[in-house]
């Protein structure tokens, strides 16, 4: 039997808070490091739409793919110039991370494991940091976690679906962070 540890009202009311929280935290300013750096990189990329070379300080930037700086900067596109732009890719990828996590504990275990660990990890500090203080971190884990729940669910129902999601989600990770 799959006994509930906390009702389905419980758990609305703490997604929902922990949503709550993620939202704003799409508006507070860039913190004045990495992500401001990252933040310019892919704002230079849509101003001059260069979407090829990764400039920074007028020099080849060669530390980290493409991708999180194409997602940027489409954002900016999209939404203008501002925090919410910049942060929007990652806590999308944040919402399929939770969702993936559900997913993996869900194959592991049943579903109330799923929800369990999604709370968990939509409630730790580091996700939260990570879509706060924005870089690849939350992109990344989100498709490490994805990639891991196809892997999971190739094991158990032998669907070639899953192993095109895993290489898909790899391709991702590696795409955003590289190896």
């Amino acid at each position: 039997m799959n006994t509930p540890f906390f009702s389905r009202p419980l758990y609305l009311l703490l997604f929902s808070l922990l949503g709550l929280v993620y939202v704003i935290g799409l508006f507070v300013p860039l913190m004045d490091n990495d992500a401001a750096h990252h933040a310019n990189i892919a704002l230079h990329m849509y101003l001059t739409g260069d979407y090829v070379n990764l400039v920074d300080h007028g020099g080849d930037y060669l530390d980290k793919p493409h991708l999180h700086f194409w997602l940027s900067a489409l954002s900016y596109q999209v939404f203008g110039i501002t925090t919410f732009a910049y942060k929007l890719p990652s806590f999308l990828f944040t919402i399929f991370g939770t969702y993936s996590t559900y997913r993996l504990g869900q194959s592991l275990y049943n579903k109330e494991t799923g929800k369990l660990a999604a709370l968990l990890v939509a409630s730790s500090f580091a996700y939260m940091l990570a879509n706060n203080d924005v870089r690849m971190d939350a992109m990344l884990t989100a498709a490490v976690v994805f990639s891991t729940w196809q892997l999971v669910d190739f094991v158990l129902h032998k669907k070639i679906i899953n192993i095109v999601g895993a290489a898909l989600g790899l391709a991702i990770g590696f795409s955003i962070k590289g190896h």
